[in-house]
């Protein structure tokens, strides 16, 4: 279950963020450990059509889950500052701050470069889609059920993406991936 699907302070969400902290403080527990005094390190952090056309079953289109967890500022300097579960571990936090990143797909596309370099918004859209499909295809054709033919799997996505492609053709203005990078420095003390 993602957790940016459920709502703060679900239980579910709870849980996760839970399990999320721990493996943080594992993160910084073994860093501090391979760190020398001084060292420093930074830490930079269309399915539901195919359900309504009847072309995945309702248990494939809950089983897709991406195991993220996003923490905020908090959750990732908290544990070594004063008071924080590994407060003693010897880490402590140079700089943190949040920062978004600007999709540059979009940004081509807004500011004409895309159209200038000869993509017209089809052909932008099938330079677009390959970036988000090289990190969650294999999220997609997990959650189909093993008991289809391989094959079968593979199809059911390819056609998951040639839909979503056509979508951002038909305005690609809409579609990108900005994203929120959380950048801490930290250094061994």
């Amino acid at each position: 279950m993602q957790c940016a699907q459920l709502e703060y302070g679900d239980e579910r969400t709870l849980s996760h963020a839970k399990q999320a902290a721990k493996d943080w403080e594992s993160i910084l527990r073994a860093r501090a450990a391979e760190m020398k005094k001084g060292a420093r390190f930074i830490f930079v952090t269309c399915w539901d059509a195919l359900w309504e056309k009847k072309v995945i079953s309702d248990e494939e289109r809950l089983a897709v889950s991406f195991p993220s967890y996003y923490r905020t500022l908090e959750e990732m300097v908290g544990p070594v500052q004063d008071g924080g579960a590994l407060s003693d571990i010897g880490l402590r936090v140079v700089s943190a701050n949040v920062r978004i990143v600007r999709c540059p797909y979009r940004q081509a596309w807004e500011s004409g470069a895309s159209q200038a370099a000869g993509r017209d918004a089809a052909a932008h859209a099938a330079w677009y889609v390959p970036t988000t499909r090289t990190w969650s295809n294999s999220t997609f054709e997990s959650a189909l059920s093993s008991s289809r033919p391989a094959q079968e799997r593979s199809a059911i996505v390819k056609q998951f993406w040639g839909e979503y492609e056509a979508l951002v053709a038909q305005a690609p203005e809409k579609h990108g991936m900005d994203y929120v990078h959380g950048y801490c420095l930290f250094e061994r003390v």
